[in-house]
């Protein structure tokens, strides 16, 4: 207990403070129910847009399909090629230091190689597909 006779028990804590501050900053202000007293409808917060949540897509005035500040574009093997073009020597390095050991030629190195690559484009193919189609499918312009 407290020597003070002043106490009444109200302590504002650091959470409170941070969410007057969020309130004044954002415009409006909540009385003591939890409802929204005085809305702010003047000056530049009233035409300032409010930004899009990262989690939902939306289409630009282009026409293409955006989700938060990141461009989701229609799968293309232009892209995914450089990545394939550095994933192949490295993926040739690792079977070659792990298949040394046994004894393997250089052909059935280059042969797994060349299946670990095609697998590894066809799983990027895949992923980006399906990254468009979800964006499609939610935004309503699939074409199933």
């Amino acid at each position: 207990m407290r020597a003070d006779s002043s106490y009444t028990g109200a302590v504002t804590t650091r959470k409170q403070l941070n969410r007057e501050r969020k309130r004044d900053r954002h415009g409006s202000s909540r009385s003591a129910n939890g409802q929204v007293a005085r809305p702010v409808t003047t000056g530049s917060k009233a035409r300032r847009v409010r930004p899009v949540a990262s989690g939902s897509y939306r289409i630009a005035a282009d026409g293409s399909i955006w989700k938060g500040r990141r461009q989701i574009r229609p799968p293309a093997l232009k892209r995914i090629a450089p990545i394939m073009a550095f994933f192949a020597p490295v993926t040739f390095l690792l079977v070659h230091f792990t298949m040394q050991a046994k004894g393997a030629t250089i052909l059935s190195e280059l042969g797994l190689t060349a299946v670990y690559t095609a697998f590894g484009l066809s799983t990027l193919v895949l992923f980006e597909r399906s990254a468009y189609r979800r964006a499609q499918r939610q935004l309503g312009l699939s074409t199933r």
